[in-house]
């Protein structure tokens, strides 16, 4: 039988709706959404932190043909297609690869974004943001009824667990 597959525009439109990067301002060089574009109907995702060439690489790897990543392409705004830039570009359009970019919109996201999933993770409630961007907190501040060594335990219990 054969996977169903969506087409990058239903997904785009998904993705924007569900995270809102219209309404979240960001760095130039984030460009959050679509990226790069491909030929056909989305078959199967990748996931990273990262527009790697390790990332691409891998992605290609085991066919698939969207890569959703926190940080893409163009960090450093526009630059010549040499070097690393051009070997993850060519690999992209090589293996009609699409790349879908959501950095802040995903960091802030009320439950599916980096922040709200640490504080859940360290057992912290929610009480408001810090660390202003333009119009938006990109931190997350909490609180949490425990002493702050099993605060300390729960962060490097997290980070033993990758």
């Amino acid at each position: 039988m054969k996977p169903a597959s969506t087409s990058l525009d239903e997904i785009d439109a998904h993705l924007d709706a569900l995270l809102q990067p219209a309404e979240v301002p960001d760095y130039p060089g984030a460009m959050n959404g679509i990226q790069v574009e491909h030929r056909g109907p989305v078959h199967r995702c990748a996931v990273a932190v990262d527009a790697s060439l390790r990332s691409i690489r891998s992605a290609a790897d085991v066919g698939a043909n969207l890569l959703l990543v926190h940080h893409g392409l163009f960090w450093g705004g526009a630059q010549p297609l040499r070097g690393p830039i051009y070997e993850r570009i060519r690999l992209l359009i090589e293996h009609d690869i699409a790349v879908y970019s959501s950095h802040l919109p995903l960091d802030l996201h009320p439950t599916l974004g980096n922040n709200a999933l640490l504080a859940r993770e360290l057992g912290l409630t929610a009480t408001g943001g810090f660390a202003r961007h333009a119009t938006v907190h990109v931190g997350l501040m909490g609180d949490a009824d425990v002493e702050t060594q099993l605060l300390v335990e729960r962060a490097a219990n997290l980070s033993r667990r990758e």
